[in-house]
């Protein structure tokens, strides 16, 4: 029987503790050993969980919001309740429907159509249709002067409206603001 020569090999460690020895060892007697290997799709998956995070902040900053909304060519309507009916005002840029605030905004009393246009980091524009005013009541009894629409609907006058026609009333009250003209 013949035997083969076998070189003795080292020792390998058996636990953790075994691990944390020969680390320790090796630091004591100057040797460089390897650190464990971090599986590096674990890293990769961090590192682009943190990317996310970070992106996701930025993205829901303040500069993503619509501050600065102006309202062009309005004539008896006031801005203010032209910007609230638009509901714009505070939105996320990539969020806003400006079809949609476009409609709410034309659906305003003394308001015939309206167009938003709006651009990065200056603003939007409200841009008014008015109605055209059909009449302006002037009333005597110091009543709230109002106008006319196409409709027929009562509007009250908050600067001067052009009219194709100027109603003045001597007596009693202006019509109530909103409603339709009766026909008699």
């Amino acid at each position: 029987m013949q035997q083969r020569y076998r070189p003795k090999r080292e020792a390998r460690p058996r636990n953790r503790f075994d691990v944390a020895n020969s680390y320790g060892k090796a630091l004591r007697e100057g040797m460089s050993m390897p650190l464990p290997v971090v599986n590096r799709a674990v890293v990769m998956a961090i590192l682009i969980l943190i990317l996310l995070v970070a992106l996701a902040i930025w993205f829901m900053s303040d500069e993503f919001h619509i501050h600065n909304v102006q309202v062009v060519n309005n004539q008896g309507v006031p801005a203010s309740q032209i910007i609230a009916a638009s509901g714009i005002q505070g939105e996320h840029w990539w969020f806003v429907d400006l079809n949609a605030a476009a409609r709410r905004v034309g659906e305003l009393p003394g308001v015939q159509s309206s167009r938003i246009t709006c651009v990065w980091q200056s603003g939007c524009t409200i841009l008014i249709q008015p109605a055209p005013a059909l009449a302006d009541w002037q009333n005597v009894n110091n009543s709230p002067e109002v106008w006319i629409d196409q409709q027929g609907k009562v509007q009250r006058a908050l600067n001067d409206v052009p009219a194709i026609l100027t109603i003045f009333q001597e007596s009693g009250e202006s019509p109530a603001l909103g409603t339709p003209l009766d026909d008699k």
